[in-house]
């Protein structure tokens, strides 16, 4: 009894403690029945919250109706090469690696995930992908400056740089012009079906209505980043940085 006991404790503290999440599901229904504290934690549940919910139900609501068809039909979860994305409750997406296995245990069936969080190798990845886009667009900037014949040619070729291969969704040069008006003059653009979607009469005078990205960049000499909130509560980050010429 007490070797059968030492054997128990420690499978017991090998699952507790493992540095990557383990979880059980019911074969049929896809439910969790049991989990370690490290899946608690990439799923932002306790073992009791999480006893009322299926896999695909820690997922973004995007995801769930694939992962429910085909677990339903293979009883299987891997997808997209084994990744997956838990949601927390919060709304924090944890990007996290998932290798199953089916197992009986005592006549029932299970199957048992592996899950390995993935976040900082993603988030490695991306600042690599964003360098080495940063890199790209440079070097295609700088061949289009040797190139250029003009200045207007040159400007074409940068905002077209900057959407394809910097990936963003519109650049544009604008002059601040120094009269009056302090008006901004759109000089060249692309991105959105290259039309050019902007207000008009564009000034960089510090007023009210002045308040602009743009503005501010030729005011202060500085460039502006903003964040952009669009409706039914979503918000993204754009990149339009603008600066001055």
């Amino acid at each position: 009894i007490r070797n059968r006991k030492l054997a128990e404790e420690k499978y017991r503290t090998l699952f507790t403690e493992a540095l990557d999440g383990i979880v059980l599901l019911d074969c049929e229904t896809g439910a969790v029945t049991d989990c370690n504290p490290e899946f608690e934690r990439q799923t932002g549940r306790t073992l009791e919250q999480l006893k009322y919910l299926t896999i695909w139900e820690l997922l973004p609501a995007e995801k769930q109706d694939a992962v429910r068809t085909k677990f339903l039909e293979t009883c299987e979860i891997e997808n997209d090469g084994g990744k997956l994305e838990l949601q927390r409750p919060d709304g924090d997406i944890v990007p996290v690696d998932i290798v199953s296995k089916i197992i009986n245990i005592q006549g029932m069936c299970f199957i048992q995930s592996i899950v390995r969080d993935i976040s900082e190798r993603k988030r490695a990845e991306d600042a690599l992908h964003r360098a080495n886009r940063a890199l790209r667009t440079l070097s295609a900037g700088n061949l289009a400056l040797v190139r250029a014949v003009s200045e207007d040619e040159l400007l074409r070729a940068v905002t077209n740089i900057i959407v394809e291969q910097g990936g963003y969704s519109l650049a544009s040069v604008c002059y601040a012009d120094d009269n009056p008006e302090k008006s901004i003059t759109p000089m060249a653009w692309s991105g959105t079906e290259n039309s050019y979607c902007c207000a008009e009469h564009l000034s960089w005078a510090d007023t009210e209505q002045n308040q602009l990205p743009i503005a501010k960049a030729v005011r202060s000499g500085t460039t502006q980043i903003c964040h952009i909130a669009c409706g039914s509560g979503l918000e993204f980050c754009t990149d339009a940085m603008q600066s001055p010429l």
